[in-house]
């Protein structure tokens, strides 16, 4: 654990999946492209349980508050205000960690999500929630099986938010075209999983 004039944070790795939680102080700041530079490819999943973040991307405002989910890319440069006192978690995600899973045909800049309207989104946060009771404990098998289910669920909120709008009839065929597309592009991998 880190304490400092700009907060504290507590990281925990999860493999290659980065977990820190924050506590931040009102603050404005500004990525920079240098920094994004540097920065590996990676995405960065975001949640608040208490406070606000204002993130400015390319002419996109998101507003990271309780019940939001966001996920965006390290690349985007823009400025972030935290008003208040803010509690955040960021899951960090290697590129490289997301490559054996469908992800769509992109990973977004930045998605926000609201947990309230969105069943993956919110299925997402109570399983960061339900990490937190059972990190310590784990093996390392159990740590494994923890990784890639999470990475599941990154991969099908992002995949699922491309999905064009469909009306209750339309659904079931969809997503049964979605997944016999995908069992035929991973049949040449091995085994299937979804």
């Amino acid at each position: 654990e880190w304490i400092g004039s700009f907060g504290s944070f507590r990281i925990r790795d999860l493999g290659d999946l980065l977990i820190t939680d924050w506590e931040c102080p009102p603050v404005e700041g500004v990525r920079g492209i240098n920094l994004a530079r540097r920065d590996p490819d990676a995405l960065l999943v975001i949640t608040a349980s208490a406070g606000k973040q204002i993130i400015e991307l390319a002419g996109q405002t998101v507003w990271l508050r309780p019940g939001a989910v966001v996920i965006n890319s390290t690349r985007p440069t823009g400025t972030f205000v935290i008003p208040d006192r803010l509690t955040k978690r960021t899951i960090r995600v290697p590129m490289t960690a997301l490559a054996s899973f469908d992800t769509g045909s992109r990973v977004p800049d930045c998605l926000l999500m609201d947990a309230a309207e969105n069943p993956l989104a919110k299925i997402l946060q109570d399983f960061l929630i339900g990490i937190d009771s059972h990190y310590g404990r784990m093996s390392p098998v159990e740590t494994e099986t923890t990784r890639s289910a999470l990475l599941t669920l990154i991969a099908g909120t992002i995949r699922a938010s491309e999905l064009p709008d469909a009306g209750e009839g339309e659904l079931l065929p969809l997503l049964r075209r979605q997944l016999e597309t995908r069992i035929m592009n991973h049949l040449s991998v091995g085994a299937v999983r979804v």
